[in-house]
């Protein structure tokens, strides 16, 4: 359960929260106060909250809570108190198996005809057990309201009055994630009438399903299951992201029936602008979209675009020309190198253009200004999902400003040659890629006075640009760009420093006077001195949206980051693995201070 008391939070009793109430404020600024001490799980027993405080407070301190488990008195001290609040909550959020436990108890000793008020659920990290589906199931049958619901391995042995139940109980349902590869999975009828009968106004939805391979045996007996109507069919017109990953539901084309079950819901989803199967890496023949002609001929009328996969191109094979990556990049169709998968059949996308899915760079050392026009004009194209470059060359502020102003598909940006993209670049236009998984970019241009030697730990002049703003002035600006990125919701991963090539590192010698030994030592020079000072004092709070961020990348960066900082990312970031910093990484567990961002080749 979470550590801050809600037993003082309720007003009615002594706890570990800690509210100062000498220092009397009204409004927003007087309950950010209140919030902000009311939530420090660290604080000893101090005071108790009156009744006034309580009734104008309780609302918002309830609205959402984070469970996991602490210890037995902690629950004794919560049950009260939750019991009372229980139809303030909205947000829900259960992080492990074990704190799902912590849950069921809570729920237990609500009385059972309560219909809850909640409107968005999140229980991540879960196991499969019978406890834990009935715990889910009465849950979900009591929230009517709910519009936001994500499972993960809850779906158990009965399946299919599962998923029933998110179809009868659930008719406001906006957001759907559920993760399930291994355990139980759903036939593929089953999976077909769900998708169709799922709520009309559902604008994302992510599954990750596993199938039982006997049931794909008998092509026979699913065949004719499949030809039969759905039971209920709905168009789903709000529909703009669909994310689908799946085992297995046989082999390409004729011997799989994974068609059947997207197909009539594709059809019936016109507006979307993303979807997503999954491939990343170097397998693109995992890809469920482009084993099958079927599906790939939908997808591509929805978008209006003759969809291709990949685009590989290598430039130790001598594919270095400008005016010839641009053509190929430009149309696919007549592309030097093309991925041997299906694409949408040419008589039926007649007068669309070409679009990639994915390009991918290798050892191209410079590209060109033909070149960069063309990754530009791709990136825009529904459709386009990722871009990724491997020792190749990088790519200008503007033009990346452009990529992540224009594409509105876009998934994934892996560049290993980070683009420095500057905040006067940034101001010019806003980002519609809202859908973005992975982001690889060096955001710079930011001043900070607060640093006053260069790479080399030599002093900064005086009247360099970067000190020509005052430090209020230096973290304004940066609280603009904390909250672009925030409006990246679905980022998991963040890299935003890196370090330069061996060969671009700048070498000087010292003398030892004890010793009289020379010694080289290396510096780099692109250490980061105008970005993001990562703290809370700096507005790192405004990325409390992005909850599904795993991997956070600050190498090379004059960063800020400590301890403080590390402990509101791992409250609100249930989901993060690491935070890679210099050369070490940080996990969620490690409460080890990090040192200011100065990185030093010896």
């Amino acid at each position: 359960m979470s550590k801050s008391n809600p037993a003082t939070s309720d007003g009615r009793g002594s706890g570990r929260c800690k509210l100062c109430i000498r220092r009397r404020r009204r409004g927003d600024r007087q309950f950010n106060s209140v919030e902000q001490e009311g939530r420090n799980y660290e604080s000893q027993p101090n005071v108790l909250v009156n009744r006034d405080m309580n009734t104008l407070f309780n609302p918002q301190l309830w609205s959402t809570l984070v469970v996991y488990y602490d210890n037995q008195t902690s629950l004794i001290w919560t049950s009260g108190a939750f019991k009372r609040n229980v139809l303030l909550l909205r947000t829900l959020s259960v992080r492990s198996a074990i704190d799902f436990q912590v849950l069921k108890f809570l729920f237990l000793i609500t009385p059972y005809s309560t219909s809850f008020n909640l409107t968005s659920f999140d229980v991540s990290r879960g196991q499969t057990g019978h406890d834990m589906d009935e715990g889910v199931l009465v849950l979900l049958k009591s929230s009517p309201q709910l519009q936001h619901l994500r499972l993960q391995g809850f779906l158990g042995h009965r399946i299919q009055s599962q998923l029933n139940t998110i179809i009868q109980f659930l008719p406001k349902l906006r957001s759907l994630h559920l993760f399930q590869m291994t355990g139980y999975f759903p036939r593929p009828v089953i999976l077909r009438d769900f998708l169709e009968a799922l709520p009309s106004k559902l604008e994302v939805l992510a599954l990750a399903l596993g199938c039982n391979e006997r049931e794909v045996d008998n092509d026979v007996r699913i065949l004719k299951a499949m030809s039969a109507a759905a039971v209920e069919s709905r168009p789903h017109p709000k529909l703009k992201f669909f994310h689908f990953k799946v085992s297995s539901y046989g082999d390409r084309d004729k011997k799989s029936v994974l068609p059947f079950v997207l197909i009539p819901f594709l059809e019936g989803s016109p507006n979307l602008e993303v979807v997503d199967d999954t491939t990343t890496g170097n397998r693109p023949e995992a890809s469920w979209l482009f084993q099958h002609t079927a599906i790939v001929n939908v997808v591509s009328e929805i978008f209006g675009v003759r969809l291709f996969q990949q685009f590989d191109v290598d430039g130790r094979e001598g594919l270095q020309d400008d005016l010839i990556l641009a053509r190929s990049i430009l149309e696919p169709g007549n592309a030097i190198t093309v991925v041997e998968t299906a694409t949408a059949d040419e008589t039926r996308t007649q007068g669309c253009r070409g679009a990639w899915r994915w390009l991918k760079f290798s050892h191209i050392p410079v590209f060109g200004p033909a070149t960069r026009r063309a990754i530009v004009e791709a990136a825009s194209r529904p459709g386009f999902q990722q871009l990724t470059s491997v020792s190749s060359g990088t790519i200008s502020s503007m033009d990346m400003q452009s990529i992540l102003h224009n594409g509105r598909s876009l998934r994934y940006v892996q560049l290993d040659s980070l683009p420095t993209l500057l905040v006067a670049d940034m101001k010019r236009s806003n980002w519609s890629c809202k859908w973005l998984r992975t982001l690889h970019v060096q955001i710079g241009g930011i001043p900070r006075p607060d640093i006053q030697t260069d790479y080399r730990g030599e002093p900064i002049p005086a009247g360099t640009r970067s000190h020509s703003e005052s430090v209020e002035e230096s973290r304004m600006v940066q609280r603009r760009v904390y909250a672009r990125l925030a409006t990246l919701e679905c980022l998991e991963e963040l890299c935003l420093g890196g370090h330069s090539p061996v060969s671009e590192l700048v070498v000087t010698t010292i003398k030892d006077r004890e010793s009289d030994k020379v010694e080289s030592v290396y510096y780099d020079p692109g250490l980061q001195q105008t970005c993001l000072e990562w703290t809370l004092a700096s507005g790192l709070g405004e990325l409390a949206p992005l909850r599904y961020l795993r991997v956070l990348g600050l190498k090379n960066m004059e960063h800020r980051v400590d301890l403080v900082d590390l402990k509101w990312m791992r409250r609100h970031w249930p989901g993060m693995l690491m935070v890679e910093v210099e050369e070490q990484l940080l996990l969620e567990s490690n409460d080890t201070p990090l040192e200011p961002g100065r990185q030093r080749f010896f």
